[in-house]
């Protein structure tokens, strides 16, 4: 076992609270506004939304948190959204954390829990030597196979690793495949939603399904925490159908939460003619048409 790692199976994700969360963006050098009593952050320039942007508020919560904005964006209460809700948060979620055991999964996906156990160790990272060592290559093997996200400079990518490992409210598991590292994911957990943060996988590794292997076992240390009963996995991506398919048929199904969106009508424009896709993301609205297959993490 690798310096700084314990078993999976000793894992256990806990939730920290908005305030907390709100903390931590500070320190990383977001900027992070109360309004209402929420917290909000500023992500990109200009736009809000809650710094744990799966928070369902109530509709008098849901207001600009700032005057000067271009735009906000906030999740709804489902048992009260009413004319608020004109917008949705397209994102994979899993709403049965309790219940996602080895005998729920697909008999396809139970194989691959099987071929990651026998193939390669998955650790709960406790520190960063590992991903300091060789996280960046793992990273830049995931982009350059993909073409999602980048791996920037060296220097930054170490420079950000601490913040993985702040308690137990964040998560680290990595799959070791025959003495080296072969992918890692990262995550967090924020008043009962876990978010599965990065997933990065060496090509290499891909055949020893540690892809599932590793969220399998990033569900059961929610479970053991006892707190978490919903993991979000990213938004949908439509344009993407192969990933969208991974990840729905692993348990985590594109969901449409009700949300409040206002978006200047100027930039609102702008982003829809630059990239659909991320104004479906961002509005819920307009799902843009498939087109085409991208990577598959199994």
């Amino acid at each position: 076992m690798p310096v700084e790692a314990q078993e999976a199976t000793a894992a256990v994700l806990k939730s920290v609270d908005e305030e907390g969360l709100a903390a931590a963006r500070r320190r990383e050098g977001h900027n992070v506004v109360v309004h209402r009593g929420r917290y909000w952050m500023e992500a990109p320039r200009g736009f809000y939304q809650p710094s744990h942007w799966l928070a369902r508020l109530r509709p008098e919560e849901a207001s600009a948190p700032r005057h000067v904005t271009w735009g906000y964006r906030a999740a709804l209460r489902e048992d009260e959204p009413g004319p608020h809700a004109n917008g949705a948060v397209p994102v994979h979620l899993l709403s049965d954390v309790e219940g996602y055991t080895y005998e729920a999964l697909s008999h396809r996906r139970q194989r691959n829990v099987r071929t990651a156990r026998k193939r390669a160790t998955i650790v709960q990272l406790t520190g960063p030597a590992l991903l300091r060592a060789e996280g960046f290559e793992v990273k830049r093997s995931a982009v350059e196979r993909t073409g999602y996200s980048s791996t920037g400079p060296r220097e930054s990518y170490l420079s950000e690793l601490g913040q993985y490992f702040v308690g137990q409210w964040r998560l680290v598991l990595a799959g070791i495949v025959e003495g080296r590292l072969g992918g890692y994911v990262t995550g967090r957990a924020v008043d009962g939603t876990a978010y599965v943060d990065e997933v990065w996988i060496a090509t290499e590794a891909l055949r020893s399904s540690i892809g599932v292997g590793m969220i399998f076992e990033f569900v059961q240390a929610c479970r053991r925490g006892g707190d978490v009963r919903e993991i979000a996995y990213g938004l949908h991506t439509p344009e993407d159908p192969s990933l969208a398919a991974y990840k729905a048929d692993l348990g985590f199904p594109p969901v449409r939460v009700p949300s409040t969106v206002r978006i200047n009508r100027l930039a609102a424009r702008l982003v829809r003619r630059l990239n659909s896709c991320a104004y479906y993301r961002l509005t819920g609205q307009a799902q843009p048409a498939t087109v085409g297959e991208g990577d598959h993490r199994g």
